[in-house]
């Protein structure tokens, strides 16, 4: 067994990020973890600082204080192009409006998300074509902005998770879907994740999304009670249906 196989996908300790025109604490997270394969949901209102959070554990903003560690490398200590490559190997993500590269097609999309795996350059294209069939792509030389907002949600999957990455952050994946086309959306995203054990943290604002997770935390509970946007529930995580 490697020894970073023996950290958790993903832990945070003392987690302090506040706006810079504000004194306000947007987040304040004490202690949190989630094992390889684990999936939770965070929920919380417009505002709580839910993409505030997913940007800081992407290491695409730097908190005040405190660490996040995946499985073991603290990505915030990690500076420039180091920290490009590990977020590229290792943390796969998928936006609200998930930011796929306009004037590409669903497979280059794909094989720009493979520039940072470990996989042989000549396994990429048989890779990328591959995830997009599973997840039901017919078309994968198509432009991205051609295709209906539900492919191009399939095609943000598929890049999510194309590198096997530790953890997959998914902030509010459902949002531009009608509730039909949701379901299944969260049905590929959480069984994509499954297939490669990666962990997921998916979130919304969305609780009727609770029921497809065995964890589910809010984001009030998360943060420290000493924090602004904290309720008086405590940082403990709730399990099972809200």
């Amino acid at each position: 067994m490697s020894t970073q196989s023996l950290h958790p996908a993903i832990s945070l300790t003392d987690l302090v990020y506040r706006y810079r025109s504000s004194d306000e604490q947007v987040v304040n997270i004490p202690r949190f973890s989630l094992k390889k394969g684990e999936q939770i949901l965070l929920t919380g209102a417009s505002g709580s600082g839910k993409s505030t959070l997913l940007h800081l554990l992407s290491g695409l903003m730097n908190p005040e204080s405190g660490s996040i560690e995946i499985q073991g490398t603290a990505i915030n200590q990690l500076r420039g192009s180091k920290r490009d490559r590990f977020r590229g190997a290792h943390i796969g993500m998928i936006f609200q409006t998930y930011q796929l590269l306009h004037g590409f097609s669903a497979r280059e999309n794909i094989l720009a998300a493979l520039m940072f795996s470990d996989l042989p350059r000549s396994t990429h294209n048989a890779r990328a074509l591959s995830l997009l069939k599973v997840l039901g792509i017919n078309k994968p030389n198509q432009l991205v902005e051609e295709m209906s907002v539900g492919q191009q949600q399939r095609v943000a999957v598929a890049r999510a998770v194309a590198c096997s990455p530790t953890v997959v952050l998914a902030d509010e994946p459902t949002a531009a879907l009608d509730p039909d086309h949701a379901q299944g959306a969260m049905d590929l995203l959480q069984e994509a994740c499954r297939s490669i054990d990666a962990a997921l943290i998916c979130v919304s604002h969305d609780h009727s999304l609770c029921p497809r997770f065995d964890r589910h935390q809010s984001l009030d509970e998360l943060n420290s009670p000493n924090s602004p946007n904290s309720s008086h529930h405590g940082s403990e995580a709730k399990h099972g249906h809200d």
